[in-house]
């Protein structure tokens, strides 16, 4: 055997191939195609989509879809968009009015305990509710079909198109029912110092630091899960929305309380911005004890559009000052990697 053929054989020895449940379609000229044709490609391109959106984007909010409220029980939900843990893209295309009627039609159940007849006291003032929103789809647009080998007569109808769409729905909890996770490596590391027994002694430094040494490494060397919580049907929530069933309106809405956002580009640049938006002229002034008003010949910091500009403007300004860098009221520590004032 050549010194050729025995590589090929070794390589084949070492290689393990396997393959996926994706499967596109491969047209060749004469191929004779049909409807599963078409629709195994479609699937192809909608799977592909979805587990991009779930590996990589996860789920919750992406951008609006606010609860604002607009008469006594009904609130309005803003525009925008979600990605539920399937990957489906949830459009919200215009404002939609939910009423909050229906919740208070319900009469309650009558108390049988006094654990009940308490929760009822002081419940009665107000209800709590969660407005949550989920990723629909229905066929639509009807056509004839003509069945092949029929007469012309004898037709039927079939759907032509899939329209996707949403739906809201009203929860007496959060429908977003996260994963529990275990404890954290820095919850590890505290658990370290901790005595075995309840009345034990301490752990001494050198059992600390193996313990800890011993937990990193447990955490370096595990692979990044997938994600895998994910129920047949999914609500990505909104908000809580608060009744007061007395005056019978909307007393209160929450949007930090029941709320997932999806962590992108466009959420850190919002937030960089929000935080950071018009900061030029406000230390400025704060170091000079006057009122903040914009920093001459400066501008503004835009970190939407510049966030390099941005970043690099925060240690100029603390550490450069006409041309100089600080040394009275600055240290460098390479260490942290930032400037501390003394």
């Amino acid at each position: 055997m050549s010194e050729l053929m025995q590589e090929r054989r070794h390589n084949q020895d070492t290689l393990t191939c396997e393959y996926n449940t994706y499967r596109r379609t491969r047209y060749f000229h004469g191929m004779l195609l049909s409807d599963r044709d078409f629709k195994e490609e479609q699937a192809y391109h909608i799977e592909k989509r979805h587990l991009l959106n779930r590996m990589l984007h996860g789920w919750g909010v992406v951008c609006g879809l606010g609860i604002e409220p607009k008469r006594r029980l009904i609130v309005t939900v803003t525009p925008g968009l979600a990605l539920d843990c399937h990957g489906n893209e949830i459009v919200v295309c215009d404002p939609v009015d939910i009423d909050l009627t229906p919740c208070l039609s319900t009469p309650p159940r009558r108390p049988t305990t006094p654990q009940e007849c308490e929760a009822l006291e002081s419940a009665s003032g107000s209800k709590v509710f969660y407005i949550g929103i989920g990723y629909r789809e229905s066929a639509t647009a009807p056509v004839p079909a003509y069945v092949p080998g029929g007469s012309c007569n004898e037709k039927e109808c079939d759907h032509s198109r899939v329209t996707e769409g949403f739906c809201i729905k009203i929860f007496d909890q959060c429908p977003d029912q996260h994963p529990i996770f275990k404890d954290g490596l820095l919850k590890q590391f505290s658990d370290c110092t901790t005595p075995a027994q309840p009345n034990g002694p301490r752990p001494t430094e050198d059992e600390v630091r193996k313990c800890r040494e011993t937990e990193l490494d447990k955490f370096c060397q595990q692979p990044l899960p997938c994600p895998d919580w994910c129920p047949e049907e999914h609500y990505v929530g909104l908000g809580k929305v608060i009744i007061n069933v007395k005056e019978r309106c909307v007393e209160d809405i929450k949007l930090d309380e029941c709320r997932t956002y999806v962590l992108s580009a466009h959420l850190l640049k919002y937030l960089l911005s929000s935080l950071f938006a018009g900061a030029k002229g406000l230390f400025e002034s704060a170091k000079q004890g006057r009122t903040a008003e914009p920093w001459p010949g400066h501008g503004d910091i835009n970190l939407s559009h510049n966030p390099i500009e941005a970043c690099c403007w925060a240690p100029r300004y603390v550490l450069i000052e006409d041309g100089k860098i600080r040394r009275k009221n600055v240290v460098l520590t390479r260490d942290v990697g930032y400037a501390v004032d003394i």
